[in-house]
């Protein structure tokens, strides 16, 4: 016997069973007269949204219940959702990348010194990037110390205090992005051979929410994101035709993202995704340069390129025991190991000991296409 849902006859089940109109539910004996469904066909299926299934009816013998019940999320319409969050996880990680990379290869310096032999720079930082866009604004302070007349060191410390993601991620500060440089030069007024070792750390709190496509819930789960990068950079400092300071650098950057695995909550079919790290060893070459333009007026320009000697990303990966064959997206889709930073700016010395700097900072990154823009301005006080 082939058991159907629109009855034998085609509309109506048993008396007040109506197939155009059937919701969530237990209809009691639609089958009666069988001991057993072996000889049974059809018991089980789904029919407009919703999943069916014949089940014993537990006070009469050899009677039959139909169980109406929704049909749930689909592997199709979730696996699309799983593809979806990360494309807008993947611009966090282009965003933490981004402020590291910043910190480390650029401005976060404090280099004007007085008797103390101390520096002090306090400033914000404004970040955009494009695909998907995503924002931030962070403020920014930076410490230095003149150890020796050839030897600095120092610390930074930025804390964001806004930032856009994109739509369905939340990112906070566990603790502000900071680390530390050491710098030695070969002569005490900076030219020649310079030597400079720095490093970033943060982590921050992650929410995302899953889109709804089609069946898909609306999964939510918070996670850690841990962002690490260790520069070592080598520069030689020249003068040309007196008022032009170029330096010429080349440096190695280890930059690793790792997010922490976690599972969704709140939905009958929650997902669970492993951990996903993306390491990076960068090399980079370029040119600095700082013109002159008046006795307390200086340009400032950079160019460079960076180059992906190792690049290495796991796959976004989230399972559930309720949805089968569900896939891991690939996270590293079109990666663009060679890229172009450049930068421009300027800075004005207030006085013998303070002086106020801006600079812009473009940087193409390695994901989607993306490029991304950063501008930091600060004031420096030397004591």
């Amino acid at each position: 016997m082939a058991f159907n849902i629109y009855g034998n006859a085609g509309t109506t089940l048993v008396p007040g069973v109506n197939a155009s109109t059937i919701t969530a539910n237990r209809y009691l004996n639609v089958l009666k007269g069988f001991s057993s469904l072996s000889s049974v066909t059809g018991i089980n299926g789904t029919y407009s949204g919703y999943r069916y299934s014949l089940v014993a009816n537990e006070s009469l013998a050899n009677s039959w219940d139909l169980l109406v019940f929704l049909a749930g999320p689909s592997m199709t319409d979730t696996q699309a959702s799983i593809r979806n969050s990360a494309q807008k996880l993947r611009g966090v990680f282009n965003a933490a990348a981004i402020s590291s990379n910043f910190a480390n290869m650029n401005t976060y310096d404090c280099n004007l010194f007085d008797s103390k032999g101390m520096c002090i720079s306090g400033g914000g930082r404004f970040n955009a990037v494009d695909n998907p866009d995503s924002s931030s604004t962070s403020a920014v302070l930076v410490l230095g110390y003149k150890a020796t007349p050839n030897v600095r060191i120092g610390g930074f410390f930025d804390q964001n205090v806004n930032s856009i993601a994109p739509t369905g991620i939340k990112v906070s500060n566990k603790n502000p992005l900071m680390g530390a440089f050491v710098v030695w030069n070969q002569h005490a007024d900076s030219l020649g051979y310079q030597v400079k070792l720095a490093n970033a750390y943060q982590d921050k709190n992650i929410k995302t929410t899953r889109n709804v496509i089609g069946t898909s819930e609306l999964g939510t789960g918070s996670t850690n994101l841990n962002t690490q990068s260790y520069v070592g950079e080598l520069s030689y400092a020249f003068s040309y035709k007196d008022k032009t300071l170029v330096r010429p650098y080349f440096a190695l950057r280890h930059t690793s993202i790792k997010q922490d695995s976690y599972t969704e909550s709140d939905i009958s079919t929650p997902l669970s995704y492993a951990s996903l790290t993306d390491r990076s060893i960068t090399g980079l070459v370029g040119l600095k340069l700082n013109y002159a333009l008046t006795s307390k007026a200086t340009l400032t320009a950079s160019l460079g390129i960076e180059h992906d000697l190792e690049h290495s990303v796991d796959k976004y990966s989230g399972t559930s025991t309720g949805i089968s064959g569900l896939t891991s997206e690939n996270f590293n889709d079109s990666i663009k190991r060679t890229r172009t930073v450049a930068s421009a700016g300027a800075y004005y010395a207030v006085s013998k000991n303070q002086r106020i700097l801006g600079d812009v900072y473009y940087q193409q990154l390695p994901f989607q296409s993306t490029g991304s823009t950063t501008a930091y301005f600060n004031y420096m006080i030397g004591l």
